[in-house]
């Protein structure tokens, strides 16, 4: 039985994980000094029928695949296979590409293979046809397979190499854009591809994307927002394909059922998400494994050297399963002594106030909220600030802003009206109320804007909650959105949306509604967060990638937030970084009395893996700030992976606003194991947390502890991820990302779109402003 820890609830947890079985054998492999990677590309294009090549070092190691041929290099050496995993996963990878072309099948990649089946039950497209309506050949949503090989090192257990099996749909387009336009479809706008050679036969040609279709003309294709400003503007309709992006493959499917297209299009929505459930997926991966667990003659690596696949690792089947654990559900601290404590965050405020409210220290205890508004909502919006002000009964909410967090009063005004939605009338009322504001000498704590669902989809200056945010923050004032469709939601859903808002709105207006206890082994931690936001208008305009900096440092033993609105281009944010760390040491080592020889712990949670050079920038530095004793972690927290997890045990939460039950078979929040001595794998958004049912099987977190780390503990590191994953003043509900991520990430978005109102100046952020949570 496999071995569990601090849980509670009987669990049946399945990984997408089948193990794969072979011989302890011995090889010989032929071996060449590394120069470049064209050098090894050059020697798998050239041999790639009979040798499979690897990178291990500084050398190149070739095997033969082909009996009777020799291994090629420059001297030859003898080696045990289970001693050399990363190059099993390689020759397994090989022979699946293999097995998969004697079938017909080609994959869409080498690693990870990707592929589809060409059966009915794979075929979403025609299983979602109304009775009597046929689809055309060259339009389709298969059921795509992906095949992942690693070599896994479990807590406890020996080093092996398994196969992760996933599965999603994709949307294809099968027919040169030529036909498409003597079809009639208007592809004006939409995104075109080029099919380029492969060297492999097992694998599909690769498209690349051009550019938008602008003008068609007598069989060619103008584009703009092409790929290089060297690339063609214009391409033959015949040589290229259409992105089956969702807003092109919603137009071929209008064309092709013309008007039975929403109900395909309803259709493909229900089986797509089918697909993506729990019960559903797995029973698919099951069905899919099989046919590779039970083929009848087993798969060969090499000449003589065969393995067989396993089932999917289960936990309470399985011989080898990670050992699991739960993470703690953490506490919350609402007053400086420590005795205020609840582990539900929300009550807490509701029994104790907020932690900055304690000794009546919290100003502006009357805050005065500029409310802007389109003139003819004002009625709404009034009835929507006095629910905010005083509460809704029977809620959470019961007691409004002022009295959850123990304030006097709250003066709003509403004398700054929009005579309609556009730009130019909010920026007018914006503009109105701080001069009004100034010539008074009276200070505005935040400003309300109501907008709408639409606005979303406007960029720049010709989003009027954009440029009123601009007009805010430029003179230090935090903003705070709504939309007018929420404002009218009925009582029960308002108080929620009221109870989410407020907590955002204390933490803007300064105020500190909780904070989580830090470790007090340790002397001094500092948690660097990354996150990142990509903001443009066009597939191939300029990339405007933004990183955001967070900063969690622990003092007096609590966590607290440090230099928050930090946001640079991706091209800068190791500078950026570094600027961050040595004012942020600089800072707190005289708050909290550092002294030298003190032990000081780093520990960075970045939304990519950190190169070797930051890793030595950052060392490097540390020497310079100080004669400490530091302890580094470097944490690459993906989101993107090929791990999958399944509790059959979980049967889901009943949704009473939806009718329906949501997250059949997602494991409990906090389950969490070690894959390998630098990955564990962390579920965030169990059951309870999934907004919808259609929302489908959660993906875990991976955390990937870089190799150069001097702190090590995978279970002090992931246990803190859950800590900040629950220590949002966003919301209440729990995050699928620590603060530390979630935090960079909405600055960075945030930035990055103010960057695109023609009036800002990021010089903004060096002010006041920017040492607030406006960014909530």
């Amino acid at each position: 039985m496999p071995q569990t820890s601090n849980s509670s609830t009987r669990t049946d947890l399945i990984l997408n994980l089948a193990p794969v079985q072979f011989k302890e054998q011995e090889i010989v492999i032929g071996v060449s000094p590394y120069h470049d990677h064209e050098q090894l590309s050059m020697l798998r294009h050239e041999h790639q029928e009979t040798h499979v090549f690897r990178r291990e070092g500084d050398e190149i190691i070739s095997v033969s695949i082909i009996a009777g041929v020799e291994p090629l290099g420059d001297f030859t050496r003898t080696i045990r296979l289970p001693e050399h995993l990363p190059l099993c996963a390689a020759l397994i990878r090989n022979s699946l590409l293999d097995f998969l072309n004697s079938r017909g099948l080609q994959s869409y990649g080498y690693d990870p293979i990707e592929y589809v089946v060409n059966t009915v039950a794979d075929d979403l497209l025609r299983a979602s046809l109304p009775p009597g309506v046929s689809a055309p050949s060259w339009l389709s949503v298969r059921v795509l397979n992906t095949l992942t090989v690693r070599s896994m090192s479990l807590e406890k257990q020996e080093p092996f190499i398994a196969v992760a099996l996933d599965l999603r749909a994709q949307q294809l387009v099968n027919v040169p854009c030529d036909q498409l336009i003597a079809m009639g479809l208007n592809i004006k706008g939409l995104y075109v591809s080029e099919t380029l050679p492969v060297e492999d036969p097992r694998l599909f040609p690769r498209k690349r994307l051009l550019g938008r279709v602008c003008s068609v003309r007598d069989g060619k294709l103008s584009l703009e927002d092409v790929r290089q400003e060297d690339s063609p503007n214009s391409v033959e309709a015949s040589s290229v394909y259409l992105e089956p992006r969702i807003d092109a493959f919603n137009i071929c499917l209008k064309h092709a059922f013309k008007q039975k297209s929403e109900q395909v299009k309803s259709n493909l929505r229900r089986n797509g998400h089918k697909l993506q459930s729990g019960p559903d997926k797995l029973d698919r991966l099951k069905k899919r494994m099989e046919t590779l667990v039970n083929r009848k003659a087993p798969f060969e690596m090499l000449p003589g050297v065969t393995f067989t696949f396993q089932p999917f690792l289960a936990e309470r089947t399985s011989k080898v399963f990670p050992i699991v654990k739960n993470a703690e559900r953490p506490i919350y601290v609402f007053d400086p002594t420590g005795v205020r404590t609840k582990e539900m965050s929300d009550l807490g405020l509701t029994e104790f106030g907020p932690y900055s409210a304690y000794g009546n220290l919290f100003t502006p205890n009357t805050p005065n909220i500029i409310v802007i508004c389109q003139k003819n909502k004002k009625g709404l919006i009034e009835q929507f600030l006095a629910k905010f002000k005083t509460g809704i009964a029977g809620s959470r909410f019961a007691t409004g802003f002022v009295g959850k967090y123990r304030l006097a009063d709250v003066n709003f005004d509403l004398n700054f009206l929009t005579d309609s939605d556009s730009a130019e009338d909010y920026q007018d009322a914006a503009n109105r109320a701080i001069h009004a504001y100034t010539r008074a000498d009276k200070r505005i704590h935040l400003a309300f804007v109501q907008i709408e669902e639409s606005f979303r989809e406007l960029h720049g200056g010709a989003n009027p909650y954009l440029v009123t945010k601009a007009a805010f923050l430029t003179h230090q004032i935090p903003v705070q959105e709504f939309t007018i469709q929420k404002a009218t939601q009925p009582d029960k859903n308002l108080a929620h949306i009221l109870n989410t808002m407020g907590l955002a709105i204390y933490a803007k207006l300064g105020g500190t509604p909780w904070l989580m206890p830090s470790n007090r082994v340790i002397a001094h931690e500092l948690v660097f967060g990354m996150g990142s936001a990509q903001v443009n208008e066009d597939r191939f305009g300029e990339k405007r990638r933004y990183v955001g900096i967070t900063t969690v440092f622990s003092g007096d033993g609590n966590y607290r937030l440090a230099n928050l609105s930090e946001a640079v281009p991706f091209k800068k944010y190791q500078d950026a970084l570094l600027k961050n760390l040595r004012e942020t040491v600089t800072k707190v080592r005289t708050d909290n009395n550092w002294q030298p020889g003190d032990t000081v712990r780093l520990i960075f949670h970045a939304f990519k893996p950190m190169k070797y050079a930051e890793i030595d920038a950052v060392t490097e530095l540390m020497k310079e700030l100080g004669d400490y004793e530091v302890e580094f972690a470097f944490l690459h927290l993906a989101e993107e992976h090929p791990y999958l997890l399944f509790d059959t045990a979980q049967p889901g939460v009943y949704s009473y606003e939806v009718r329906a039950t949501k997250g059949i078979y997602a494991p409990m929040r906090g389950v969490y194991f070690r894959l390998s001595e630098y990955e564990t794998l962390m579920s965030l958004v169990g059951a309870r947390e999934i907004k919808k049912p259609e929302d489908g099987l959660p993906r875990p977190l991976l955390l990937k502890l870089h190799p150069r780390s001097t702190f090590t503990d995978d279970i002090y590191l992931s246990r803190q991820v859950f800590m900040f994953s629950c220590h949002s003043w966003r919301n209440f509900t729990p995050g699928a990302l620590p603060v530390t991520i979630r935090y960079s990430a909405l600055i960075a978005r945030m930035l990055g779109e103010l960057e695109t109102v023609p009036s800002w100046s990021p010089g903004v952020m060096y002010g006041r402003i920017g040492e607030t949570r406006w960014f909530l």
